[in-house]
């Protein structure tokens, strides 16, 4: 499936939906190329997954857990350190 400009406008339709106006709750990084956002809102917890894979990128929200390592990469940390308890106001 192509990654154009319809399907972004859908995904970010769907993302204001959903997790605007949630605060970020938990930052993991699964692989190298992955990011796991758990986010906090009125309706409920709602996990954010992102790929940036070369191959496959992908965001989509989804209701299962991936197991994280037990040191946290550094761009993880780092995301931590800045955007952890942020409140999402735009998307």
């Amino acid at each position: 499936m192509a990654f154009d400009g319809i399907t972004i406008a859908n995904i970010i339709k769907e993302l204001k939906e959903t997790i605007l106006g949630g605060r970020i709750n938990k930052i993991a990084q699964p692989e190298s190329d992955e990011l796991l956002i758990t986010i906090k809102t009125e309706h409920g917890q709602k996990r954010l997954y992102i790929s940036a894979s070369a191959s496959l990128p992908l965001i989509y929200l989804t209701g299962s857990n991936k197991p994280s390592p037990m040191n946290a990469p550094n761009l993880c940390m780092l995301l931590r350190k800045h955007i952890n308890n942020a409140r999402i106001t735009d998307i």
